[in-house]
């Protein structure tokens, strides 16, 4: 499904006008037009929202459940929705931008639920790309005081970090019952619901799952680049020349989206295009310097033969984490690829201890395949419970 729309101003009027489209034959399957004044652009914002994750829901077999927002000022609104378009693009500087305006949206307005859920998804994947351990961002509190988020904000989300409120997390403890189902039966209509959901499922290795999964949240959200970049589920499942077609239409759409920049460099190593790989992930332009993008480098460079050159630079980051957060996880994988088991299990062991990002990815994640046959390997497989 496409979803298409036009704005049209006159004077203090707004119309907007919504379509549906089913995506194999440009077939209608549902327009409707809409027009207030532009002091209600809020409350028509919110209509049109509801009225298309109805008809979606609808279409995927699904109830969605209507969300009324309370009242928020302006002032707030567009901080927070400032915050979201930097929270889209999946980089260190801007999610610490997101964080930024957030924090404005809750200083305008104290009791905005939206806000808080959403300053709480930025530390979420500020501990998966910036270099600081995850207990470090998702036990953050938020500056403002805390407020109460409204018992009709049921956008699927992690932990409210504002109010202390549980929110639904999509985590690896679970797959059809608990938290991810209570997220998806309070709102169906969340991309992000179901876009976390399919990560689940992808890293249980429950393919077909995920990938029903990804539909639904690109059927909500069809122009969200990380969402299309997200479908390299591909390249878990080894087929990394459908993977490579799915990262260059995101590419094709924004060519400067790091995350897409990123699995496209992922992708050419598993296509053993390594030197073409290195490149890629090597731009301080694009990424800054987090550590997980040496070790993306280094598992390159060891798989290219470059063992010398590898191994230094997986030799600085273990000295660099005597100072600071660097996962063990992104040692270890690039151990693998030097076929050094040893030190791989050690530094796995430790992110085990530790909770390290990324150590949910062992079963599917192919920079690890280099231990994989190690029967210590496969048993931190099982204690971590990734059966699936």
């Amino acid at each position: 499904m496409i979803v298409e729309g036009s704005y049209l101003r006159a004077g203090q009027q707004v119309r907007i006008t919504a379509q549906l489209l089913d995506a194999r034959d440009d077939r209608e399957i549902w327009t409707q037009a809409y027009e207030e004044s532009d002091a209600d652009l809020l409350t028509m914002q919110d209509q049109v929202t509801n009225d298309i994750a109805h008809r979606i829901a609808f279409a995927l077999g699904q109830h969605a459940h209507g969300y009324q927002r309370p009242d928020v000022n302006a002032q707030a609104r567009d901080a927070y929705l400032r915050g979201r378009y930097l929270w889209n693009q999946r980089t260190v500087h801007s999610l610490t931008e997101s964080i930024r305006y957030y924090t404005e949206a809750l200083r305008a307005d104290p009791n905005y639920a939206e806000a808080y859920a959403g300053l709480a998804e930025s530390y979420v994947l500020l501990s998966i790309y910036g270099d600081t351990h995850p207990s470090g961002s998702l036990t953050r509190r938020n500056p403002p005081r805390k407020a109460h988020c409204s018992s009709t904000a049921t956008e699927p989300g992690p932990y409210c970090v504002g109010c202390g409120k549980n929110r639904p997390r999509l985590g690896l403890e679970r797959s059809r019952e608990g938290v991810p189902g209570r997220a998806l039966e309070l709102n169906p209509g969340d991309p992000t619901a179901h876009h976390w959901y399919a990560l689940h499922l992808s890293r249980l290795g429950r393919w077909q799952e995920a990938e029903t999964e990804m539909q639904r949240a690109l059927a909500l959200d069809p122009l969200s680049l990380i969402i299309i970049r997200t479908r390299r589920n591909c390249l878990l499942a080894r087929r990394p020349d459908l993977a490579m077609s799915r990262v260059d239409a995101v590419l094709t759409v924004n060519p400067g989206f790091a995350q897409a920049r990123l699995v496209r460099g992922k992708v050419l190593e598993q296509l053993h295009r390594y030197r073409e790989a290195d490149r890629i992930c090597g731009s301080r332009r694009l990424f800054g310097e987090p550590k997980s993008l040496l070790s993306i480098r280094a598992h390159a460079l060891a798989l290219a033969g470059e063992n010398d050159q590898s191994l230094k630079i997986v030799r600085d980051l273990e000295a660099v984490s005597n100072q600071r957060y660097v996962s063990g996880v992104h040692i270890a994988q690039v151990y693998c690829a030097l076929r050094r088991p040893d030190d791989a299990l050690k530094w796995l062991d430790r992110a085990y201890q530790q909770h390290d990002t990324g150590i949910n990815m062992l079963k599917v994640e192919p920079m690890f395949d280099g231990c994989r046959a190690d029967p210590r390997f496969q048993h931190l497989i099982s204690e971590l419970h990734l059966g699936g």
